[in-house]
């Protein structure tokens, strides 16, 4: 099961009651991107910004334009939406996963 969040993103706490609707317990985050160059270029902003998280293949179960995604625990959650919300970086949808 997971949740999906399209850009632009809403506001953190709208985000977060979306999320406890579904009392689940989340795994991981996944950040979906259109192109390779955003992908590099996301994973450049969030290592510099210190999150813990990795590019990787796009899992099956997901769709997207490109072939990679940014994947990271789901403790990352606020610190990789307050980034994403700021907007330095380009993605497609950002994806909380179950």
């Amino acid at each position: 099961m997971f949740c999906s969040f399209s850009n632009p993103l809403p506001r953190y706490e709208d985000a977060c009651s979306m999320l406890a609707q579904h009392a689940c317990a989340y795994s991981c985050i996944i950040v979906s991107f259109h192109t390779h160059a955003e992908a590099l270029a996301a994973n450049r902003i969030l290592k510099r910004e210190a999150v813990q998280g990795c590019l990787a293949p796009l899992p099956r179960f997901l769709s997207a334009e490109c072939g990679y995604v940014w994947r990271a625990s789901f403790n990352q959650f606020k610190t990789v939406f307050m980034v994403l919300q700021a907007g330095a970086i380009d993605y497609e949808t950002l994806f909380v996963v179950s």
